[in-house]
C-alpha cells in the first residue's frame, strides 16, 4: 500500500508543470511605505491562484507587489493594489498569485508583505 502511495505521488508530482522561482529581495527598513492607490484601469486586472487556460492567454512577464504599514491587513491589501497596477503597466489582464510573502517578525512596527506573482494577457487575435 505504501509503494501504492508513493508511486502515485512521484507520478503527479512528474506530470505537474514546474515554476519558476522566484527570488524577491524584502528591504528591512522603513522608507518604502507609502499609501497606495489603484491606477485607471487596474481594476479590472483579475487575480487569481490557478493558471489561466493557454489558448485565451499569453504570459507576459513577472510581477510582484509589495506594502508596509502598521498592521498586516492594510499592507497586504496595499501589496495587492500594487501587484494590480504593476501588471496593468504590462497590460496584463490576469495575475496567477505565484508566492506570498508575509511580514517577518523582526520587532519593527511596520508589516511587509509581497506578493509575487505571473501577469497573463488576454491573445489578440
Amino acid at each position: 500500500m505504501k509503494l501504492l502511495v508513493l508511486g502515485g505521488t512521484l507520478l503527479v508530482s512528474a506530470c505537474a508543470a514546474p515554476l519558476q522561482a522566484q527570488r524577491v529581495e524584502v528591504p528591512d527598513d522603513d522608507t518604502r511605505r507609502r499609501e497606495i492607490r489603484l491606477d485607471d484601469g487596474a481594476a479590472s486586472v483579475r487575480l487569481t491562484t490557478k493558471e489561466p487556460p493557454a489558448r485565451r492567454y499569453e504570459l507576459v512577464g513577472a510581477v510582484t507587489g509589495e506594502s508596509r504599514w502598521d498592521d498586516t491587513w492594510t499592507a497586504a491589501r496595499d501589496a495587492r493594489i500594487d501587484l494590480r497596477n504593476r501588471a496593468r503597466a504590462l497590460e496584463a489582464d490576469v495575475v496567477m498569485i505565484d508566492q506570498v510573502y508575509p511580514p517577518r517578525d523582526t520587532g519593527r512596527r511596520r508589516r511587509i508583505v509581497v506578493f509575487a506573482g505571473r501577469a497573463f494577457r488576454e491573445k489578440r487575435r
